[in-house]
């Protein structure tokens, strides 16, 4: 129960067992960017392409009903997409 007067209350940030995701040595790391390939130009150009259909809710929904039947969605984390795809 709040107390009357108090400040706005605080959420706590989950506990990450100790350890940092994503450490120091990390953050100025050098990163040679995306490949130039082929296959990656590809696979950006369908990236690309899912991210436009997905703006329109028949685009969200259709994505939805494609993902239903894969076997990830033993992952609640898919399930949640999927949902909230399907909903928008």
């Amino acid at each position: 129960m709040r107390r009357q007067g108090a400040g706005p209350q605080r959420r706590r940030r989950p506990r990450l067992h100790g350890r940092r995701t994503c450490r120091p040595e990390y953050w100025l790391a050098e990163a040679d960017g995306p490949g130039r390939d082929e296959r990656t130009r590809n696979a950006l150009a369908e990236a690309v392409a899912v991210v436009a259909y997905g703006r329109s809710t028949e685009g969200r929904r259709a994505l939805a009903r494609a993902t239903a039947g894969e076997p990830g969605l033993s992952q609640p984390w898919l399930r949640t997409l999927v949902t909230r795809l399907a909903n928008a």
